[in-house]
């Protein structure tokens, strides 16, 4: 097996970087796990590289709205009384917001499921969800999962959250962060396996088109003017990648062109001390949806300064403004509700834009996403988190559709 990789690292939308000013390695964005991610946890014991994982003892995220501050945090309990346990002492929710959760989450362990074509808030709503619940639970948990409001996001998806994140164990509940940058959570390990196994990995080599004989694709042609002869090519890209590498006429292009782009924007502040006593806290009634402490998270704290990762979800808004505007409104944020940012200073800061963080999880897309493993063509195979895996953008859909398409492939 040949890899072509057109970055000079591996790890496709989840990586890590060198920044330029601070020299330290950042991530492209702050991705957390969950216990839920039972295929990523399998292939990371796999390459035994769980030990680069931060695990939570049970779920606990800490919230910030102008109320003031509480905690969802779940007991070790069996399910469902851990869920039941973390609304109970959330103090953003009143007994109505918390009986309504209830009624919601008996309805999905009854089969109750959402209807194809529905969103997440017309489903909520639907089924009486009160606003307040759905401002200080569904709506952040929404953000975090399918990288979308409820208002755009398919009802289906957030449902499949709830069971699997939520509602099926204790376990599948807690929160994983990585210790170390994407890119060394998983390319080390499996870079050197796929060398063991006789495999070849090509970086810096770009993709131009794939090449194509009837039914079948005959090799990969590359920006610099090579062509890789290949009996199979396996296709790990996003959908805004794959439309232009397959004929415009055929049916993954005509699929692959009608799949949105879902943004994240995250800010990094390097911090002369410390500004939060938690490794994540989330925000309420705010553009601001989550602070990362990466000294918390890290296995080696910076050198120098405190540094945080600010990140908002759906960003599409933010895309649009300049860095100056969006560090501007992301600091206030932070002054607006951490005391100790007020007179904190600022040693360095960064601005990333993902504009292609994930797919767009609406309805529409669901009804369109390919399933991965085999195409229209007879050697051509799909992977990506972007397929039909029955989850949002994760790290744990790309893991579910990779084995997915080896296994098609091996059965060819």
């Amino acid at each position: 097996m040949t890899l072509l990789e057109a970055k000079p690292f591996l790890g496709g939308r989840a990586h890590s970087f060198k920044e330029a000013k601070s020299g330290e390695t950042i991530d492209n964005g702050q991705h957390i796990l969950m216990g839920c991610y039972t295929e990523t946890i399998a292939l990371l014991d796999r390459l035994d590289a769980r030990g680069k994982l931060r695990f939570q003892d049970n779920l606990e995220v800490p919230f910030l709205s102008p109320r003031g501050r509480s905690s969802l945090k779940a007991a070790s309990l069996p399910a469902p009384f851990h869920l039941l346990a973390a609304l109970a002492g959330y103090g953003e929710l009143k007994w109505a917001d918390r009986w309504a959760a209830v009624k919601l989450s008996l309805r999905l362990r009854l089969g109750q499921r959402p209807r194809a074509e529905e969103t997440a808030d017309a489903w909520l709503r639907r089924w009486n969800q009160p606003a307040n619940l759905i401002n200080a639970l569904w709506e952040p948990l929404c953000l975090a999962a399918l990288n979308q409001s409820l208002a755009r996001s398919s009802a289906v998806l957030l449902a499949t959250v709830l069971e699997r994140a939520l509602l099926a164990s204790p376990e599948g509940s807690k929160l994983i962060v990585s210790r170390v940058g994407l890119s060394d959570l998983l390319s080390p390990e499996t870079e050197l396996l796929h060398r063991w196994c006789g495999g070849e990995v090509v970086r810096g080599t770009h993709v131009q088109r794939l090449v194509f004989d009837g039914k079948r694709v005959t090799g990969v042609e590359t920006l610099d003017g090579r062509t890789f002869a290949a009996d199979h090519v396996v296709s790990t890209v996003p959908w805004n990648v794959v439309r232009g590498w397959v004929p415009p006429g055929s049916d993954l292009a005509a699929r692959a062109a009608k799949i949105a782009d879902s943004p994240i924007v995250s800010v990094h502040f390097w911090f002369d001390r410390p500004i939060a006593d938690q490794p994540i806290v989330g925000f309420l009634d705010s553009p601001l949806h989550w602070l990362f402490d990466r000294n918390r998270i890290a296995d080696h704290p910076a050198p120098e300064g405190h540094p945080y990762v600010a990140v908002i979800s759906g960003a599409q808004e933010q895309n649009e403004r300049t860095p100056a505007e969006i560090e501007a409104q992301v600091l206030g944020e932070l002054r607006r509700f951490l005391p100790a940012a007020r007179d904190a200073v600022i040693r360095h800061r960064f601005v990333y834009k993902a504009k292609g963080a994930t797919f767009a999880a609406t309805p529409e897309t669901e009804a369109i996403r390919p399933a991965p493993g085999a195409t229209e063509w007879s050697n051509l195979w799909l992977a990506g988190d972007w397929t039909a895996t029955g989850l949002p953008g994760t790290i744990e859909g790309a893991v579910w559709s990779g084995l997915r398409a080896a296994e098609a492939l091996d059965r060819a």
